[in-house]
Order: structure tokens, then C-alpha cells, then sequence
């Protein structure tokens, strides 16, 4: 497996990754869009800033993402491009998967 450092609110960042992943492996089969924070606390608790900062990773962070892949993927990917499922749905397609053939 290998781990690569990725910063959704940057762009060079993503172009980094991207190509670091089209370098190794030639394409991209799907893409998971799992970055994300979380906040609690009354809305009018929040700056500004705050909330432009939750913005740019679980909203601009998935635009950048979504933007930058589709060039790389194959014509048979092309579909699995998605975001995160709810973790009940995604856990059921794991174990489905898991108990197919290989």
C-alpha cells in the first residue's frame, strides 16, 4: 500500500498527488472522496474563517478532487468516480465484495 500526503485545500497539492499516482500506476480507477471535518457547537459561535476553513476542505476539497481525476481514469472507471457512501451502505458493499470469487 502506499500513502501519499494530500492537502484538498491546495491545489498544487492535488496536481501533486494526481500526477505522483498517474506516474505510478498510468490511470486512476476510482476516487474516494474521503477528507472531511466536522464541527460542533452553534452556528453563530463560529468566524468566518472557521467555517470558510470546514468549506474549503469538505466542499472546495471534493470540487478540487472531482476536477482533477476524470482525465486519468478509463473508459471502464468512469463510473466508479463517486463520493463516500454513508458507512452502513459502503459497509454492506465491502462484505458483499469481499465474498465474491476472485
Amino acid at each position: 500500500m502506499t500513502y501519499l500526503d494530500l492537502d484538498v485545500t491546495n491545489n498544487e497539492s492535488v496536481a501533486s498527488v494526481v500526477k505522483q499516482v498517474i506516474d505510478r500506476f498510468g490511470h486512476i480507477d476510482v476516487l474516494v472522496n474521503n477528507a472531511g471535518v466536522g464541527a460542533t457547537g452553534a452556528a453563530e459561535e463560529f468566524s468566518v474563517a472557521q467555517t470558510q476553513d470546514i468549506f474549503n476542505i469538505n466542499v472546495y476539497g471534493v470540487m478540487r478532487m472531482t476536477k482533477a481525476v476524470p482525465p486519468y481514469t478509463t473508459a471502464a472507471s468512469i463510473s466508479a468516480l463517486h463520493r463516500v457512501l454513508p458507512a452502513r451502505i459502503f459497509d454492506r458493499i465491502v462484505r458483499r465484495f469481499n465474498r465474491m470469487p476472485s
